[in-house]
């Protein structure tokens, strides 16, 4: 008779399946899990892109309604019309971002457009 007694025998043959299928549950519950959080992680991350796309384009909207009557009366290169844009711009905020440190490249593009006598209009409209 060997030294291992037949309860404990039993006892492993009922338990090894038992803990083999807690392993596989185990498993299973952790690929499941990570593949939840992984597709969780680009539902949100698109969900915040299209809702920061559509406050730029609110904010853009807002900033064009704004220096649009000096647009409209303004000369190609009217140097009076940039500065009186920039002063404009300068005293926006949009939430937390202050404009003034974009406001030198977007009046030049804005008084090249008008130069070439082009119409802006914002993407997406």
């Amino acid at each position: 008779m060997s030294g291992i007694s037949f309860r404990l025998k039993l006892l492993a043959l009922v338990m090894a399946p038992i803990l083999s299928m807690f392993v596989v549950i185990a498993t299973v519950v952790v690929i499941q899990s990570d593949q939840l959080s992984s597709s969780q992680e680009e539902v949100i991350r698109n969900e915040t892109m299209a809702s920061k796309k559509q406050e730029l384009l609110q904010y853009m909207d807002l900033a064009l309604r704004a220096i649009n009557p000096i647009y409209e009366a303004a000369e190609p290169d009217d140097e009076s019309a940039k500065q009186e844009i920039i002063a404009l711009l300068n005293n926006f905020t949009f939430g937390r971002m202050v404009i003034s440190s974009f406001i030198p490249m977007t009046v030049s593009v804005w008084f090249c457009l008008i130069k070439m006598n082009a119409k802006v209009s914002i993407v997406g409209k």
